[in-house]
């Protein structure tokens, strides 16, 4: 059995240990919610380097266009098919997502 004095050595060191982690946040400087939907605002006006995919209607597969990249420098898809440029991944509508690998 637990006697009261152990009991409220406990409740005691509870709150120490919570007093110590205000301490600790208040020392790290945590941001405000204000601070940080501003540096959400500011990532998002970032232009994106997003060069578009693209995409082959034969066997749904898509590629990533990287820096230096064209759709010109591509004649086919690995399968035989044709490539689409497309901007998004979100054009094609698809109810799934297509292997990543061509």
């Amino acid at each position: 059995m637990v006697s009261n004095d152990e009991i409220r050595k406990k409740l005691s060191d509870k709150k120490e240990g919570k007093k110590q982690i205000k301490k600790n946040l208040a020392e790290d400087r945590t941001p405000s919610s204000e601070e940080i939907k501003m540096k959400f605002k500011q990532k998002k006006e970032v232009p994106s380097e997003n060069r578009g995919y693209l995409f082959c209607k034969t066997c749904n597969g898509y590629y990533e266009l990287q820096q230096g990249e064209s759709a010109s420098n591509f004649e086919s898809c690995q399968c035989g098919g044709k490539l689409k440029h497309i901007d998004t991944l979100d054009s094609l509508n698809l109810s799934y997502k297509p292997n990543k690998n061509k």
